[in-house]
């Protein structure tokens, strides 16, 4: 007998139809007992001590599904297994209970052993790999491996690097390098000594648009890299380029891109400044004695000074030093051996520039450790974060392409050039354009279907001389015809003189033009006498002169409709319009203001004459 989904077998039958029954599940030890009456209706004795077979299947359903997610996220993700086990149990609780940790391992490492090929053992064979693979890493359709470089000391090298990215970001105008290597995140197979990563700079944000597996760090190998991305991305000009103060990346940057300005990193000259005053036993001295951290203080400066006077400052620290009693010989004697006569002062001077330092990158470098999670990332791990921060880019780039509240402020500072200040801003203006250019064709066609001349006034000739009173030649009257939307090369309007006022104030313009005619417009018509007073006043300030920014409020032309003037117009306040006059100003003496608008002034002049306010008298009538 079956009956709420458990199975039952008979065991006695009493006369009269009663009967008696026990679980029968098979491969379960199971107490539970049934009674069957008379009449049929079943009597549960004693419990079952498992599931039914409906929610026993049911529970099987939901392990394999279970069991489907962990598998099918094993093979795509390149998150370790554990933690892709914790965020499913948070999801299926239920499943999980069924489902452990030890049970499930076992099949999603087996997973993953399908999908991973087996790490390559040098640099040289990760390239291979990626040469008959190079669609596994795919970037916005376009192609993340670019190529395995080969040095001249036999040093092989990988390039990673979105076409699409690259070309986006420069045709925003970014013009601004920075390049740095960091071994940290490195994978831990193959060995590889850096992975060094080009940044580009664009709206003062950071874009790392390349990123090279290094074998070595030798000027060799910097050389083929810089090639190689130089031919892949021709497009990138950089005017500006910042580095550290590695020999060997410095000679390959001025090899490779002579028509840039190689500039290195404020930051890393105060660090190595401070790791050898360090590494020379000064930190206890310098901590303690005013004069002596004084002296460490400065020569961090002198890298703000121009490159010329940098020996000078180097020689009044030293002065400093010798009339406070501070010993650090040997930290001078560094400095001159290592900053002055190795690198030389041209080197690590920043003075006059923008951006000082690249901590861009070591922030970058920071935020990469963090995703990796690990010293030593697995290789193939490594690869697909490297895809998912370069697409994070794209969307990066196309927010600062439409956010542009910054751009007169980077400007100003010196943070972004002229041309990526004009491809930011250009868009500002795509409406106004679109509006206007549509506005014109509507109108040219809208003067292709008149019928009769354009000009009604000029198209008889002979009515001119109808009354002798008006005997004036037409060329006298009317100007030569141009394009409205031509700007004057004389007078650099934005909108030349216009032809109808010329007739409108003239005599002969008091002839009766035909009738049924279209009338017509000029640019004037379309000018507002607000716009064109601050365009005059502007004109009267000199150009050199520093604009302010003037609020301007357009008044409208009905005032006498808004206030109506009314028969004590005299002895309304001028402001509010409401209240009675009742305080006169002092020096100036006018008797204008009400108390609530002299007390609310933001700008304490007279309405009047625009006079200072020293202070205010109350004149009783």
């Amino acid at each position: 007998m079956d009956h709420q989904g458990f199975h039952y077998r008979c065991t006695k039958t009493i006369g009269g139809g009663k009967r008696y029954y026990v679980c029968a599940t098979p491969n379960v030890y199971c107490k539970g007992t049934a009674i069957q009456l008379e009449n049929g209706t079943i009597i549960i004795k004693k419990p079952h001590s498992h599931l039914g077979n409906s929610e026993a299947f049911n529970c099987m359903k939901v392990k394999k599904n279970f069991r489907g997610v962990l598998v099918d996220r094993a093979k795509s993700e390149t998150k370790s297994l554990i933690e892709i086990y914790n965020e499913e149990a948070i999801r299926n609780p239920q499943a999980a209970v069924g489902y452990a940790w030890p049970t499930a391992e076992a099949s999603m490492r087996q997973a993953r052993r399908q999908i991973v090929p087996p790490l390559p053992h040098t640099v040289r064979e990760l390239g291979e790999y990626l040469d008959l693979n190079n669609n596994r890493y795919i970037c916005n359709n376009s192609l993340l491996y670019q190529g395995w470089i080969n040095d001249s000391n036999d040093n092989y090298n990988i390039m990673f690097a979105c076409q699409d990215l690259i070309n986006a970001v420069v045709h925003q105008g970014a013009t601004e390098m920075h390049a740095d290597g960091t071994f940290k995140v490195v994978p831990s197979m193959p060995h590889c000594r850096q992975l060094f990563i080009i940044h580009l700079i664009l709206q003062n944000h950071s874009i790392p648009v390349c990123f090279v597996l290094m074998q070595s760090k030798t000027e060799a190998s910097y050389n083929a890299v810089l090639e190689k991305f130089k031919t892949k991305f021709p497009n990138v000009r950089p005017t500006l380029v910042m580095i550290d103060y590695e020999t060997g990346l410095r000679n390959s940057f001025l090899n490779v891109y002579p028509e840039a300005v190689v500039s290195s990193c404020w930051f890393h000259y105060v660090q190595s400044l401070q790791k050898n005053v360090k590494k020379l036993g000064y930190t206890n001295y310098v901590k303690e004695n005013l004069a002596a951290k004084m002296c460490v203080k400065m020569t961090a400066a002198l890298a703000l000074l121009p490159h010329n006077l940098i020996e000078r400052g180097f020689q009044d620290i030293k002065t400093y030093a010798q009339d406070h009693q501070i010993q650090l010989s040997r930290f001078f004697t560094y400095f001159a051996s290592f900053w002055i006569a190795r690198k030389t002062p041209e080197c690590f001077s920043v003075h006059g520039q923008s951006r000082r330092t690249n901590n861009n990158i070591e922030s970058f470098h920071s935020t990469l450790k963090q995703n990796f999670q690990v010293m030593y990332p697995n290789l193939f791990t490594f690869l697909e974060h490297l895809k998912k921060i370069t697409m994070k880019q794209h969307i990066i780039v196309d927010q600062l392409g439409q956010g542009l509240a910054n751009s007169t402020a980077l400007l100003s500072t010196g943070a972004i050039t002229t041309k990526e200040f004009l491809l930011q801003c250009s868009h500002t203006t795509d409406r106004y354009l679109e509006r206007e250019l549509s506005w014109e064709d509507e109108h040219l066609s809208s003067e292709e279907e008149v019928q009769g001349p354009n000009f009604p006034i000029i198209a008889s000739p002979n009515r001119m001389n109808m009354n002798a009173n008006y005997d004036i030649a037409i060329e006298n009257i009317l100007e030569p015809e141009v394009n409205l939307f031509e700007r004057d090369e004389v007078t650099n309007d934005p909108v030349p003189a216009a032809i109808i006022p010329a007739l409108v104030n003239h005599p002969a313009a008091e002839i009766n033009p035909p009738n049924n005619l279209e009338e017509e417009y000029d640019s004037s018509d379309f000018e507002i006498p607000e716009d064109a007073e601050m365009h005059m006043w502007q004109n009267f300030r000199d150009s050199d002169e520093y604009q302010d920014i003037i609020p301007f409020v357009r008044v409208p032309r009905n005032l006498h409709e808004l206030y109506p003037q009314t028969a004590y117009e005299e002895d309304i306040c001028i402001v509010c319009r409401v209240a009675p006059r009742t305080h006169a100003i002092i020096p100036c003496g006018h008797k204008v203001l009400c108390i609530d608008c002299l007390t609310q002034l933001e700008v304490r002049i007279c309405p009047v004459c625009n006079s200072n306010i020293d202070n205010a008298l109350r004149v009783w009538q």
